[in-house]
């Protein structure tokens, strides 16, 4: 497995994998209407937009891709992870705790020290990864997803430690 940074020639699969993943893991959690259409537009469209622009993302990859990180724009405060998906064939092989030590070397390298995400609330496989991950969760809170009323659950870690380990 190779991690490196993303490049815009990387888009289109990571967009695939990201409307793949969300309509795997999202069931449930966002309407399945949403999922099945609009969803597929708005992750889209994302991918399309030049999200790569002044943004950390990150990319596992070996015969194809097996998954991705992308970072918000880091500023000031605590870096936030906004999205980190692996494919289903690839997950429970290591590639999310590869994907989770890049960026962290990459933040370190940038002067941070700390990395917070958010877990929309039906997504138990992510919670129980993050808190293995030395992921410390918080309140629960409404947030919005592309229209659709979600409950989120913060995950913060106050230093890098343990993302760096490998």
């Amino acid at each position: 497995m190779i991690v490196r940074a993303a490049t815009q020639a990387d888009c289109e699969a990571i967009k695939a994998l990201h409307i793949d993943s969300w309509q795997r893991t999202y069931g449930g959690v966002l309407p399945e209407a949403y999922l099945a259409g609009p969803a597929i537009d708005d992750l889209g469209g994302l991918w399309e937009a030049g999200v790569l622009d002044g943004r950390l993302c990150v990319v596992a990859e070996a015969v194809g891709l097996l998954g991705f990180a992308l970072m918000a724009p880091v500023g000031t405060e605590t870096p936030y992870l906004d999205s980190l998906h692996v494919a289903e064939e690839a997950q429970g092989k290591g590639v999310g705790r590869a994907l989770f030590a890049w960026v962290a070397k990459a933040l370190r390298a940038r002067g941070h020290n700390a990395l917070s995400l958010t877990v929309l609330s039906g997504n138990a496989g992510a919670l129980a990864a993050y808190k293995a991950l030395g992921g410390r969760l918080g309140a629960s809170v409404d947030a919005d997803c592309f229209g659709n009323s979600v409950t989120d659950i913060p995950v913060y870690w106050d230093t890098l430690e343990a993302l760096l380990e490998k």
